[in-house]
């Protein structure tokens, strides 16, 4: 049996100023954020950067991962408090202002999320098993109908946050995301 190995602490300390320099540079609204400034807010070489992300879509990714466990923590708290339909249309759109609000690593990920091989990656498939669980409880209380499949509301998801952050129009993102919801609700 191997021994998996743990990153140094020096090692994770910049892994996590790096990844906190480039959220709050996400932030500026800037169309291209400078991985050396990154760096550089983050009191490391661009080298430290690169060995920890190759590519800008990795960096943005663990940027959007490191939100996104902020926003699966919250599933729980919002299925105790409402029907399973009520707490996906908060989370749709909590998720949506959450990729919204990057717009600035928009392209980054999108490469990283929208790619073939995108439905294998670790968060494509977060998204998959978050809105399972919401699909599961939606049965249960009869909220959401019970033929909806998690995958292909996930390929929805990504495509509409897409739509709604390619083109800027933060007051689509709410309209599209009540189409998607209102599609799994059973008929009456």
């Amino acid at each position: 049996m191997s021994k998996q190995l743990r990153p140094r602490a020096d090692a994770a300390r910049n892994e996590e100023r790096l990844i906190a320099a480039a959220r709050k540079a996400f932030l500026t609204g800037e169309d291209k954020v400078s991985l050396e400034r990154i760096a550089e807010t983050a009191g490391v070489g661009i080298g430290t950067l690169y060995r920890h992300f190759p590519t800008r879509g990795h960096l943005a990714e663990a940027v959007y991962r490191s939100e996104l466990d902020e926003l699966l923590s919250s599933i729980s708290d919002l299925l105790s408090k409402n029907s399973a339909f009520e707490a996906l249309q908060i989370w749709l759109l909590q998720y949506g202002l959450l990729i919204f609000s990057k717009r600035a690593m928009y392209d980054a990920l999108r490469d990283t999320l929208m790619s073939r091989e995108a439905s294998n990656s670790t968060t494509w498939k977060r998204i998959d098993e978050t809105l399972a669980v919401f699909i599961a409880a939606g049965t249960v209380d009869g909220s959401i109908r019970n033929d909806v499949r998690s995958d292909d509301l996930t390929v929805v998801l990504a495509g509409v946050v897409a739509a709604a952050t390619f083109s800027a129009d933060l007051e689509k993102l709410p309209r599209l995301l009540t189409i998607v919801a209102t599609g799994v609700r059973p008929s009456t």
